[in-house]
């Protein structure tokens, strides 16, 4: 069973977006494990998804995160997905467990220091994150389908 973490603390609309690629996770690797890390304003949201595992919320202070980051290296991801981009979210996922590990951020000069740690750097703007996600899917080899869409008419 692979599991897969993925760091998606920003807003609701940016997970929708991300929820393509969790549903084609699901539907091409049936048995996967999904965790989502979320912030406090998405948490109840994310939840609410039939297709995650498990939502875990990051904390918003120093030793909460410590913590956080001591408990999910306890175990191995296949997969780590920064799609967040966010400072926090980058340095939780630097101490975790992972040979592929995959991170979606709008700074360019992240791709100069962090090439030693992430498999493949994302450099996105406002309108490529879709593209991007498009981009991972071809990366795992998983098609693309319109049934994939589907939450957003279900919910």
């Amino acid at each position: 069973m692979n599991k897969y973490l993925i760091f998606r603390t920003d807003r609701i609309g940016d997970f929708l977006i991300s929820n393509i690629l969790i549903t084609a996770i699901k539907r091409n690797e049936p048995g996967s494990s999904i965790i989502v890390v979320a912030s406090k304003k998405n948490y109840s949201y994310i939840k609410s998804f039939n297709c995650i595992d498990e939502v875990i919320l990051l904390p918003n202070n120093y030793i909460g995160r410590f913590k956080l980051i001591y408990s999910l290296r306890k175990k191995y991801y296949e997969q780590i997905l920064v799609l967040d981009g966010k400072k926090k979210s980058i340095i939780t996922s630097l101490f975790l467990k992972s040979n592929n590990k995959i991170l979606f951020n709008s700074k360019n000069y992240y791709k100069y220091f962090l090439k030693f740690f992430y498999k493949f750097i994302f450099i996105e703007n406002i309108h490529s994150h879709f593209e991007n996600i498009l981009s991972l899917l071809k990366i795992f080899n998983f098609d693309f389908k319109e049934d994939d869409f589907n939450y957003l008419s279900n919910r």
